[in-house]
C-alpha cells in the first residue's frame, strides 16, 4: 500500500544549487559588506574629528563669493524653509512637501534657524547646512575603512563633499544650501548601506543618516535594490532597519503622491527611457569627473544676472568640449588598466556596484525631472570618485589594519596610484573652488531685514515683507511682527 506522505528530501533544494547560493552571498559579504574592525574611540580621534568637521565647515563656508555665505540665503531656504517657519504655527511646516516629497531635514534645520533673531537667520542656516555636509563627509570617511586602508584614498572619497567641484552656477549651489544637502546625503546614504560598524555608535550613525535621508528625499528609494541586497547578504537586525526605513519613506511620499497631498512641480517633464538617460550619462561624463569651471567660458562676470542666467543654461550639463571628453576616457582606461595589471589591490565588485550606483542615481533623477540638472551630477560624481579609489587600492597597505595605517605608509610606492588619484581630485577640487554662482550675486541679508524693518515701521498694518535673496526672482517672506521696533 502506497503511503500518501511525501519524503521529506523531496522537497529540499538541490546541493549544487545551495552552495551557488552560499557562494554567491559570501562574495557579497566578503567583497562588499564587510566587516568593520573595532577601534576604540580615543580622545586623539576625538579631537582628530572635531577639527576635521571645523576645517570642513571653513572649507565650504569660504567657496561663496560675493557677500559670503554667511551674509546671504538662497533658493528654497529662504523661500520655503524660513518663509513657512516664520509665518505657520509650531511644528507643522516640518511635515508639508516640497516639490513633490517629504524634506523634513531641511524644514527642520529652517525651523531651528527662525528660533534666533531673524538678522541671524541667514548665518545659522548656512552653519547648518555647512556643518551637515562636514558631518556627511565625516561619517563616509569612517565607513569607508573596511574598504580603503589608506588614509590618503579615505580622504579622497570623503573630502569631495565639502568641495564639490560640480553643481555650481545658476540654477543651484550645493554649498551652504540646506535643500540640496539631500543629494550630498544620497552618496553618504551609499555608505551607510555598504558599512557593516563594529559598534552601537557606528550602527546608530548609519541609521541615523538612513533616516534622515529617506525622509528628506524621494530619490533615496534609487538605493533601495542595495539595501535589499544587504539584507539578504546579511540577514540581521541593523540591515532590516536600514532597508525599512528605506522602504518607509519612499512609501510615505508615495502615499502623499497618490493622495494628492503633494505634486511634482510643472517645470518637471518626466521621461522614462533608460536608453535616452544612458546617453546623456555618457556626455555628463567629462563635468562629473572635471567639474564645471572647464566646461564653459569664464570671461561672462560683465553679465547681468539674468543674461547670465541664460548663457549658462543654454550650456547643458550634458555637454562638454570635445578635449573633456577625451581626457575623460583617457583617465578611465589608465585606471583600468593599472587595475588589470596587478599594480593595485582593486575591490572589482565594490567599484562595479559603485559605478552601477552612479548610473542608477543619475538615470532615476533624471527621467523623474525630464532634463539634466546641475544637481543630478553630485552623487554620480561622488561614486565614480568611490568607484575609482576601489580600483587603485594598495596591495601592501590594504592587508594592514585601518587603524594601524601609519603616515609613513601613504608615500610608499605602493601607494603611488592612489596618491596619483588624489592629486587629480584635489587638482579638480580647487580649480573649481570658485564657480560662477547666483549666490555670489545675493544681496546681503541684513540690508533685507533692515529694509524690512522700515517698511513694516511706517506701514503698522501690514502683515509681512518679501525680502528679495537670490536672483532672479526668490524672496522670503519676512513677518513684520519680528521686526518691528
Amino acid at each position: 500500500m502506497k503511503s500518501d506522505t511525501v519524503p521529506a528530501h523531496s522537497h529540499r533544494v538541490p546541493v549544487t544549487r545551495r552552495i551557488a547560493t552560499l557562494t554567491a552571498i559570501d562574495r557579497l559579504s566578503s567583497g562588499l559588506f564587510v566587516q568593520a574592525e573595532t577601534a576604540a574611540v580615543t580622545p586623539i580621534r576625538l579631537i582628530a574629528g572635531v577639527l576635521a568637521v571645523v576645517c570642513g565647515v571653513v572649507a565650504t563656508l569660504l567657496r561663496t563669493g560675493g557677500s559670503g555665505a554667511l551674509h546671504t540665503v538662497t533658493f528654497e531656504d529662504g523661500t520655503n524653509f524660513l518663509s513657512d517657519a516664520w509665518n505657520h504655527p509650531a511644528l507643522w511646516p516640518i511635515f508639508q512637501p516640497l516639490n513633490g516629497y517629504y524634506v523634513v531635514v531641511p524644514r527642520l534645520a529652517g525651523w531651528f534657524a527662525a528660533l534666533f533673531p531673524i538678522r541671524l537667520a541667514a548665518a545659522v542656516l548656512t552653519l547648518e547646512a555647512a556643518l551637515g555636509a562636514a558631518l556627511l563627509a565625516l561619517a563616509v570617511y569612517v565607513a569607508s575603512g573596511a574598504h580603503f586602508r589608506s588614509p590618503l584614498l579615505r580622504l579622497v572619497v570623503c573630502a569631495p563633499i565639502v568641495v564639490m567641484p560640480v553643481a555650481q552656477g545658476p540654477s543651484t549651489s550645493v554649498d551652504n544650501n540646506v535643500a540640496t544637502l539631500q543629494f550630498l546625503a544620497l552618496y553618504a546614504l551609499f555608505w551607510m548601506l555598504i558599512w557593516v560598524p563594529a559598534s552601537r555608535t557606528g550602527r546608530a550613525v548609519a541609521v541615523l543618516v538612513t533616516v534622515g535621508t529617506a525622509v528628506s528625499t524621494l530619490l533615496s528609494v534609487l538605493l533601495l535594490p542595495l539595501a535589499l541586497t544587504r539584507l539578504a547578504a546579511r540577514r540581521e537586525r541593523h540591515s532590516v532597519v536600514l532597508a525599512g526605513a528605506i522602504a518607509a519613506g519612499t512609501g510615505l511620499n508615495v502615499i502623499a503622491l497618490a493622495r494628492g497631498i503633494t505634486a511634482r512641480p510643472a517645470i518637471s517633464s518626466p521621461r522614462y527611457d533608460p536608453i535616452w538617460a544612458l546617453v546623456q550619462y555618457g556626455r555628463a561624463l567629462p563635468r562629473m569627473i572635471f567639474g564645471n569651471v572647464w566646461s564653459y567660458p569664464q570671461d561672462l562676470s560683465h553679465l547681468g544676472s539674468l543674461q547670465l542666467q541664460v548663457v549658462l543654461e543654454a550650456r547643458s550639463v550634458s555637454h562638454a568640449p570635445a578635449w573633456l571628453y577625451v581626457a575623460a576616457l583617457a583617465i578611465a582606461a589608465a585606471v583600468v588598466l593599472i587595475a588589470l595589471r596587478g599594480l593595485t589591490n582593486p575591490a572589482w565588485l565594490f567599484a562595479a556596484v559603485a559605478a552601477a550606483c552612479s548610473v542608477i542615481v543619475f538615470a532615476g533623477c533624471l527621467m523623474s525631472f525630464g532634463s539634466p540638472q546641475p544637481r543630478y551630477l553630485v552623487a554620480p560624481a561622488l561614486l565614480l570618485v568611490a568607484a575609482t579609489a576601489a580600483l587603485l587600492r594598495p596591495r601592501q597597505t590594504q592587508a594592514r589594519p585601518a587603524h594601524q595605517a601609519s603616515a609613513r605608509a601613504v608615500w610608499a610606492p605602493t601607494q603611488a596610484p592612489a596618491a596619483a588619484l588624489a592629486v587629480v581630485v584635489a587638482i579638480i577640487c580647487l580649480v573649481n573652488f570658485h564657480d560662477l554662482d547666483f549666490r555670489a550675486l545675493a544681496p546681503r541679508w541684513g540690508d533685507g531685514v533692515a529694509t524690512a524693518q522700515r517698511y513694516c515701521n511706517q506701514h503698522p498694518a501690514a502683515p509681512a515683507y518679501s525680502v528679495y535673496i537670490t536672483p532672479p526672482e526668490w524672496f522670503a517672506t519676512v513677518p513684520c511682527s519680528r521686526v518691528r521696533t
